[in-house]
C-alpha cells in the first residue's frame, strides 16, 4: 500500500512511548521510583535520542523492543526461575522481533549472557533458558538467510571494506585504527552530556573497589562493553548509533549514584 507519513510518525511514537515506560521498569529495581524517572526523562530529553523519535528510522523502534526483552529477562532473573513455557516463548519471541526491528540489536544477548553468569548461575543450568536460546535461534534462522541472501551491500559496509559503500562519511577511519576504536569513544562525550560520561566512568572506578556493586550492574557494564565492540569492529560508523548505549550509560550512573547514596545512609 505504500509509506504513510501519519502512520509512520503514529508507529515512532508508539515505540517512544513503549521505549519510555521499558527504560523506566527496567532501571526501578537499581535506582528507586524517584531516579528511575529521572534517568528515564533524561535519555529521552538527549538530543540524539530526541531527535531520532522524530526521525523515520530504526533505531528508536530497536530499541523499545531491546528494553522489552531486558525488562522481561529481568524479571525471570529477579525471581530466579521460570513461570512456564509460556514465559519461555513469550521471551523469546519477543528477544527474536527486536532483532528482527534491527539486526545490531544482537549487542544486548552476550551483556544478558554476562548477566546470568554473575548473578543467577542457577538460571543457565536449567532446562527453560536454554530451550529459550534455541527457540529465539531458531526464529532467527529466517532473518539470517533473508540477510545471506539479499543484504550483501550491509554486510559489506559492516563487516567487510565498503563502509562507504552507500555513503562516503560512513567510512571515518580505517577498520584498524587507533580512530577507528576511539571514535564512539569521542562521540559520547559528544551525544551524552559530558558530566554524565565522566560519572559513568567514575562509577565504573568506585566499582572496582566494591565490587558487589560491578556484579549487580552487570547487564548494563555489559551492554556498553559489548556495543563499543561491534559498533567498532563495523567500518560503517555513524554518531546515531551512539543512541543505542545512552539508556545503558544513565541508568549505570543512576543506578551507582542510588547506592552510594544507601550506604552514606547507613553510615
Amino acid at each position: 500500500f505504500g509509506f504513510d507519513l501519519i502512520t509512520g510518525r503514529v508507529c515512532l511514537l508508539a515505540f517512544a512511548m513503549l521505549l519510555a515506560a521499558m527504560i523506566y521498569l527496567a532501571a526501578r529495581p537499581q535506582t528507586g521510583p524517584v531516579l528511575g524517572v529521572l534517568a528515564t526523562a533524561l535519555v529521552l530529553a538527549t538530543t540524539l535520542v530526541a531527535d531520532l523519535q522524530n526521525t523515520m528510522l530504526l533505531e528508536i523502534p530497536a530499541l523499545a523492543m531491546a528494553f522489552l526483552t531486558i525488562v522481561l529477562y529481568r524479571r525471570v532473573a529477579a525471581r530466579g526461575r521460570w513461570r512456564g513455557w509460556g514465559e519461555v516463548v513469550l521471551i523469546a519471541a519477543v528477544a527474536a522481533a527486536a532483532v528482527h526491528t534491527k539486526q545490531t540489536i544482537l549487542f544486548i544477548f552476550p551483556a544478558m549472557l554476562l548477566d546470568l553468569w554473575f548473578n543467577q548461575r542457577g538460571l543457565l543450568k536449567g532446562r527453560r533458558t536454554w530451550c529459550c536460546a534455541g527457540l529465539f535461534v531458531l526464529l532467527c534462522v529466517p532473518l539470517a538467510l533473508f540477510t545471506l541472501k539479499y543484504g550483501a551491500a550491509n554486510l559489506a559496509q559492516s563487516f567487510g571494506n565498503l563502509g562507504n559503500i552507500f555513503i562516503a562519511g560512513h567510512k571515518v577511519s580505517p577498520r584498524w585504527s587507533v580512530a577507528g576504536w576511539t571514535y564512539y569513544a569521542r562521540e559520547l562525550f559528544t551525544v551524552v552530556n559530558p558530566v554524565i560520561a565522566l560519572a559513568a566512568l567514575a562509577a565504573l572506578g568506585y566499582g572496582f573497589f566494591h565490587r558487589s556493586l560491578l556484579r549487580a550492574h552487570a547487564l548494563w557494564i555489559g551492554m556498553i562493553v559489548f556495543w563499543y565492540l561491534l559498533f567498532s569492529l563495523f567500518d560503517n560508523k555513524q554518531p546515531r548509533f551512539v543512541a543505542f548505549i545512552v539508556p545503558a550509560v544513565v541508568i549505570l550512573v543512576a543506578g551507582f549514584a542510588a547506592a552510594i547514596a544507601g550506604d552514606s545512609k547507613r553510615l
